[in-house]
């Protein structure tokens, strides 16, 4: 036999759901931590939502005070926090498949009337005589 034949396939392990796990985060520091983990993905979200609406709240209705404002915010937030971090559309977190559905629509959407996509195959839209005639029966 030869040195080919001798040989096995090795057997893969494929690490795509091990890396995809999400990072949760307990403990801070050495002076503060919390009692249950809590996704990264989710204070990212919450950071990144409590600033944004407190600019928008302060510019549309600053005639609410300074704690209820705050309120307002913090609930909101902790609540589209916790729905985008276990969003999965396509089986990608909200601002993959943002990013990966802005990249297409730049790319292709803008080009609608000159190409179209079936089966993820791009294929140039044929020129079409846009007079087109009606034919009608009377009765």
């Amino acid at each position: 036999m030869s040195e080919a034949e001798k040989r096995k396939d090795k057997k893969l392990y494929s690490y795509k759901k091990a890396l995809s796990q999400p990072y949760w985060i307990q403990k801070f520091n050495d002076e503060f931590s919390l009692k249950n983990p809590v996704k990264f993905s989710r204070i990212v979200y919450f950071v990144f939502l409590f600033g944004i609406l407190w600019f928008i709240l302060e510019m549309l209705v600053p005639f609410l005070s300074f704690g209820l404002r705050g309120m307002l915010i913090v609930w909101v937030s902790l609540q589209l926090s916790a729905f985008l971090s276990e969003m999965e559309l396509d089986g990608k977190s909200f601002l993959v498949y943002l990013k990966d559905y802005l990249l297409f629509y730049f790319n292709h959407g803008s080009q609608s009337e000159k190409m179209y996509i079936n089966k993820g195959q791009v294929y140039k839209r044929p020129e079409v005589d846009m007079k087109i005639r009606v034919k009608r029966e009377d009765s």
